[in-house]
């Protein structure tokens, strides 16, 4: 087991995703392409005040999210300001010099994992994968009855067997009612 913190926040995006790629190892001089995305997400306790008898908000508390490859590519092309999410990943605290000379410190999360938030709203997944995933016996088929008709004939399939959405809002309309 090693030395680290591992946290899992649930908070909101701040502001829009910032996506880096990297060119080039700073250390070894390697050229080499990494995608990383960074999204700042602000995670506010509630509490229940007796006196007042009411939930208030408790402080802010800001992390910076740092994400990598191929989960950099999803959460910028997924999460935008004012989304839910949920992170996992390894706590650090980095320290800084800000363009005052001022040495500040912050909260920063290398995800392993992101998703988004489902109580508080919905989502439809998207395989990025050029395979596609194998049956598993006994798990029920997305294509078998009327409903799941209606949501076959909303999606198209590219040549290596991927599906996407035409129209994601008036699938879930459909498919809720």
């Amino acid at each position: 087991m090693a030395n680290e913190t591992n946290v899992t926040i649930r908070g909101y995006v701040g502001a829009a995703p910032m996506v880096f790629t990297n060119t080039a190892d700073q250390e070894t001089g390697e050229v080499t392409e990494t995608k990383t995305t960074v999204i700042r997400v602000g995670v506010t306790s509630r509490y229940y005040s007796r006196v007042d008898q009411e939930f208030k908000d408790g402080p802010t508390a800001w992390y910076s999210v740092r994400t990598y490859g191929a989960l950099a590519v999803n959460v910028a092309h997924s999460v935008f300001k004012g989304s839910p999410v949920l992170v996992r990943g390894r706590l650090m605290v980095r320290q800084y010099e800000d363009k005052d000379g001022v040495v500040r410190s912050e909260n920063t999360v290398i995800a392993d994992s992101c998703a988004i938030e489902l109580s508080t709203g919905q989502a439809i997944f998207h395989k990025t994968s050029g395979v596609p995933l194998q049956s598993i016996p006994g798990e029920p088929r997305l294509s078998t009855g009327p409903v799941s008709d209606e949501i076959d004939d909303q999606f198209t399939t590219s040549e290596e067997g991927n599906r996407s959405d035409t129209d994601t809002a008036g699938v879930l309309q459909k498919v809720m009612s």
